[in-house]
């Protein structure tokens, strides 16, 4: 009679939070005495390195508390960026996020576990981490969850949450109808303007330049129009919140019930509509 050893159990996976922060838009001269707190040198830093003070942190520890399972301390990880109002920027910031994260691959893959990842944005963050399909460097990875909160949607990376890179990634983009700066960046202005200076320089192919130029919406928009995506329309008991409000601690300790009620939702059907 010979002895079969039990199996082991599977192990569980490693679940990987990434907070992606927005668009800093607070002039040096201003916050100068305070710069510590709202401003953070750029890269991938673990949530447990980072000062309490910076009010990045607070956002992700909140998340963390709330559900420590799902989002483990241990492996939350806070990416910093310029800030700048750029697309330019926004593209940068999106290849050392790409190089970030394979380094976080690489220092997990002797555990030999799966690792799940969620990425959570605010604001043009979100646009950082749709400009990860625009790179050509290797992706040795792939998102299993993408939160997207009061994200800008743009000509430039709308498109994005279509591309394969995020095939198999749940795409949640959480947005309320009264935070009017989520779609105030005006996308369309400078090319709008070139088109414009170009037929005045070129009055012969005026009509031409016309007929060429794509319109682009003057102001960001408020939803994809992508099937992939997931909306979900937030408001509080008394108002639709404002777009600084989705960094306070009165709705991020709220994201992991919105999480799970958003799972249970059927979107095919209609959009999800969170009050808190």
């Amino acid at each position: 009679m010979f002895f079969t050893p039990p199996t082991p159990p599977p192990q569980k996976p490693i679940f990987v939070t990434v907070f992606v922060h927005g668009t800093d838009l607070i002039p040096k001269t201003i916050i100068k005495p305070f710069e510590r707190l709202v401003r953070h040198e750029s890269g991938m830093f673990p949530l447990k390195e980072i000062t309490e003070k910076y009010k990045y942190t607070k956002v992700l520890r909140n998340i963390c508390r709330d559900n420590p399972d799902r989002f483990p301390k241990e492996s939350a990880y806070l990416f910093c960026w310029s800030g700048k109002l750029s697309h330019k920027d926004r593209l940068a910031a999106a290849k050392d996020l790409n190089k970030s994260i394979n380094d976080i691959i690489e220092m997990y893959k002797n555990k030999k576990q799966k690792i799940i990842f969620t990425i959570i944005t605010h604001s043009h963050g979100g646009n950082v981490v749709l400009n990860l399909s625009n790179l050509k460097e290797a992706k040795n990875y792939f998102i299993d969850h993408l939160i997207l909160m009061a994200v800008p949607v743009q000509e430039k990376t709308k498109k994005c949450v279509s591309d394969p890179f995020f095939k198999q990634t749940t795409i949640y983009a959480i947005y309320s109808m009264g935070d009017m700066v989520q779609i105030l960046d005006l996308q369309g202005a400078k090319p709008q303007g070139r088109a414009y200076r170009r037929i005045f320089s070129e009055p012969k192919n005026g009509s031409k330049l016309l007929n060429l130029e794509k319109p682009i919406p003057l102001f960001s928009e408020r939803k994809f129009k992508s099937k992939k995506v997931n909306h979900i329309k937030v408001t509080s008991k008394k108002r639709p919140i404002l777009h600084i409000e989705f960094l306070l601690p009165s709705f991020t300790k709220k994201i992991s019930t919105l999480l799970e009620q958003a799972a249970k939702h059927n979107f095919s059907k209609e959009e999800f509509h969170f009050t808190f």
